[in-house]
């Protein structure tokens, strides 16, 4: 086998793996408006929330005139499930002090399916900011392999901590996983040079 061939050899090799050695990570942190007022939206674990698995949905707010404040808005989350509200409470009922960046809510999916995760917001007093409704689709496609836990319901963080769920490995997998292609690769143009 000519150099210019194994080099091709390889090069195609590589094109075929390379993408599984480094993955696209998808992002959920969802950007929605109304008006002036939007709201990036985070969920964890790692933006991909699990059905019977405790899920953290975060919050950033942002208002481009201004005037927008938690304590003057009388401002709600619910979670739909087929347009029936299955859970609902105040957005900053887990901050003691609330910010536009630290609301908070901790909800257990019941069930694979399509949720829409609504924000709504009420100024308290008139024109203190324009009132707004935010929806975002959240997907659940995985299921826990965890035993369920006693109530599929909705399991709020206590009022005095904004808490967490740590982090999954899968960073660690997908490195072994290049590790081991990469050695193999490796091992493939190693036995073609030998050949030769």
């Amino acid at each position: 086998m000519s150099v210019l061939m194994r080099k091709k050899l390889l090069l195609i090799i590589l094109s075929l793996f390379l993408p599984f050695l480094f993955p696209a990570k998808a992002f959920a942190h969802v950007l929605k408006t109304d008006g002036s007022i939007g709201a990036v939206m985070h969920t964890d674990p790692d933006d991909d929330p699990i059905a019977g698995e405790q899920t953290g949905i975060f919050f950033e707010f942002k208002d481009k005139q201004n005037k927008f404040t938690p304590a003057a808005c009388d401002c709600t989350l619910s979670i739909l499930q087929s347009d029936k509200e299955i859970y609902s409470q105040p957005v900053f009922q887990n901050n003691p002090q609330p910010t536009l960046d630290n609301a908070a809510a901790f909800f257990t999916f019941p069930q694979r399916d399509t949720y829409q995760v609504k924000v709504t917001g009420i100024p308290l007093s008139s024109g203190a900011f324009q009132a707004f409704t935010l929806i975002y689709d959240v997907q659940v496609t995985k299921m826990t392999t965890k035993t369920p836990q006693p109530s599929l319901l909705p399991s709020p963080a206590p009022a005095t901590a904004v808490t967490q769920k740590p982090r999954t490995y899968t960073s660690l997998v997908y490195a072994i996983g290049g590790g081991v292609l990469t050695t193999v690769i490796a091992a493939i143009v190693v036995k073609l040079r030998k050949r030769n």
